[in-house]
């Protein structure tokens, strides 16, 4: 990210003066390493039990263990990246979301009252003990989550347009505009 926002660490040579690039390789180490572990657990897991067969409720990393076994060459580096990828990318978007349920739970202090009204009535009926299957009844915060998600979806999107788009006839001139 602070690539994205610092326009001087987009240069390789400031950010690796800067030490960000050795920390940057030591957290992506540190997070593949996690992700070959997950790897390894799943594939002994799937072994024993018959999760891939069940199509309707099969884990992201489910379905990319099956297609790595109908491949050829079984590159296992790649089944890494993809697994720290999506992990990545769940991070950040499930970061992202309870900053903003955060913040508006403050900024309209009845949401952030009746949120934890809401917990605190689970809290105290599970014996202060939370549960996947406990945190299904929080019909509250499930509302909020939409609400949120409605009004705060992706930041932003970095990209930018190779050629002119023509849309209803209209050409955009998008190659001017980072999206």
């Amino acid at each position: 990210m602070e690539r994205v926002f610092i326009p001087p660490f987009r240069n390789d040579f400031i950010w690796r003066l800067c030490g960000r690039m050795q920390r940057f390789d030591a957290v992506k180490k540190s997070l593949y390493s996690v992700a070959k572990q997950l790897i390894v657990k799943r594939k002994r897991c799937s072994k024993n039990e018959s999760l891939l067969k069940d199509e309707k409720n099969r884990m992201f990393l489910d379905i990319l263990l099956k297609n790595s076994e109908n491949k050829e060459s079984k590159d296992e580096s790649k089944l890494v990246f993809e697994t720290g990828e999506i992990f990545t990318a769940g991070s950040i978007t499930m970061g992202t979301t309870v900053s903003w349920v955060l913040l508006l739970s403050e900024v309209f202090p009845e949401v952030g009252d009746r949120l934890r009204g809401e917990i605190d009535t689970l809290m105290r009926t599970g014996n202060g003990v939370l549960t996947p299957e406990a945190c299904n009844g929080l019909e509250y915060l499930d509302m909020v989550l939409k609400e949120t998600l409605r009004h705060f979806g992706v930041p932003f999107i970095v990209r930018r347009s190779s050629e002119d788009v023509q849309i209803r006839g209209n050409q955009l001139h998008l190659r001017q505009i980072n999206l």
